[in-house]
């Protein structure tokens, strides 16, 4: 919890301390049928390459920017998938929560 406060306070995200940070698998499903993602995301990660470009753009942004990575940036994990559908939702997010 102190770690939250910490990041919240510096970063000054000015987040709901009740928001949730990570994302319901079937949610993020269907998010990304509505998408027209081209393949089935049950797997454990998604490709970059699946998604149609407005997409695949915002996906490539959140994959260079919070991810652990050091190379290999096509693939993201299903937390950083969930962190996009609630963005494109427009839904809460603890993002340094998830950090």
């Amino acid at each position: 919890m102190w770690m939250f406060l910490h990041l919240n306070t510096v970063l000054q995200l000015h987040e709901d301390p009740g928001a949730p940070y990570s994302v319901p698998i079937m949610r993020q499903r269907g998010c990304l049928l509505r998408m027209k993602c081209i393949i089935d995301i049950l797997g454990g990660q998604i490709n970059k390459a699946w998604l149609p470009l407005r997409y695949k753009f915002l996906l490539h942004i959140l994959i260079q920017c919070l991810s652990n990575r050091r190379s290999g940036y096509d693939m993201a994990s299903n937390a950083l998938v969930g962190m996009m559908v609630t963005l494109v939702l427009n839904k809460p997010f603890s993002i340094s929560k998830y950090i």
